[in-house]
């Protein structure tokens, strides 16, 4: 008992994410997606899992603090084994399972990093060495289980709980020709999730400019577009966070701390989670089908003036304009430009909104 003792102590004083407990809790969470109990001296055994039954139980504890679909019972009442039990059945991301989803043409030309736990998915592709990775693949994708540092617009913290959400980011290099396309990019981003996550089941959500996905006035899904301009061309990286359990608890869930925007999940809205892999190869394959489009030198994009209105969560109604804790304008959304701008019609004649600092609410 000594040795989880000072398993405990060590992940409660580091929250580095390769502590033993983390890396022990990984090798554990494969085997425990059904909604059971799990013996945790059977479990071992049958899945020739490399802990010690001590290892064991503290990465179980260590799982069952971070999150509401675990629960971890020492078995001492009873003289009863250790005992991990999973109240939520869940789909580990898998990267051979995602791969199966994507078209040859896509897997051919795409790396893969799935990370149990990491800082950032976006932080993971952004710290890619550009100048040797892009002769490699030009695409890379990263998913994770959890975030410890997932960020939203505006430096917002985006909650990012274990096993319950997508964490996704998406890395490709565009030439530098297309840079005219970088303004209208997080836009086009948001229509792309948007229309995913239709095609998925989920019919009724729309899109909240520039490119949060809401339901009934509850936030989805958010992305954040990150962009870095070399000699070789524009990096982007493209990072999405969806939020698919409903929650056991009243506590939040993936979304950006400190804004008014009452979170829902895919299971709320369609009666079950949405397949995750599925979901990350479906997005990928979009995405790519974008990269693709910006990357011939004969494009034709998509014009996003005329699609709008149907992809709009406020189009033609009255709004409030923010920027944090000031109000800065209301009127009456009009539309987009070819740009991504927001288009909206005040007492002082139609306004421009380019920034995505800016947030609308409804009057």
């Amino acid at each position: 008992m000594d040795e989880q003792k000072n398993l405990i102590e060590a992940v409660e004083k580091d929250h580095a994410i390769n502590t033993p407990v983390i890396q022990g809790a990984s090798l554990l969470f494969p085997y425990l997606s059904e909604r059971e109990s799990y013996a945790l001296p059977a479990l071992l055994i049958s899945h020739q899992i490399p802990l010690s039954l001590e290892q064991a139980i503290a990465s179980s504890q260590w799982l069952a603090k971070q999150s509401t679909i675990f629960e971890f019972d020492s078995g001492h009442n009873g003289n009863l084994p250790p005992t991990i039990t999973t109240l939520k059945r869940y789909q580990p991301l898998d990267e051979a399972e995602i791969r199966s989803y994507l078209p040859p043409i896509i897997n051919q030309q795409c790396s893969i990093l799935n990370n149990f736990i990491t800082e950032s998915t976006n932080a993971d592709l952004l710290t890619l060495n550009v100048d040797s990775a892009e002769k490699i693949v030009p695409i890379a994708i990263a998913v994770a289980e959890m975030q410890q540092s997932g960020r939203g617009r505006r430096e917002k913290q985006w909650i990012s709980p274990l096993a319950v959400n997508l964490y996704f980011s998406l890395r490709v290099q565009f030439p530098l020709t297309a840079i005219d396309l970088l303004p209208s990019l997080s836009v086009r981003v948001g229509i792309i999730l948007l229309d995913t996550l239709r095609n998925m089941g989920l019919k009724d959500i729309k899109l909240k400019w520039p490119n949060d996905i809401w339901y009934q006035s509850r936030k989805l899904a958010g992305i954040l577009v990150e962009t870095k301009i070399t000699a070789q061309g524009i990096v982007v990286v493209i990072g999405i966070g969806v939020n698919n359990h409903q929650p056991l608890t009243k506590s939040i869930q993936g979304s950006q701390k400190g804004l008014n925007n009452n979170p829902i999940a895919c299971e709320e809205i369609v009666g079950e989670p949405i397949d995750r892999n599925i979901l990350v190869a479906a997005l990928t394959t979009a995405l790519y089908r974008l990269w693709q489009e910006v990357v011939n030198p004969d494009r034709n994009p998509v014009d996003i003036t005329q699609i709008w209105p149907d992809k709009s969560y406020f189009y033609g109604q009255d709004i409030a304009i923010w920027r944090g804790d000031e109000l800065y304008r209301k009127g009456r959304e009009m539309g987009i430009d070819q740009d991504g701008a927001l288009l909206v019609q005040t007492e002082e004649g139609l306004q421009r909104i380019t920034s995505s600092e800016y947030s609308l609410r409804g009057q």
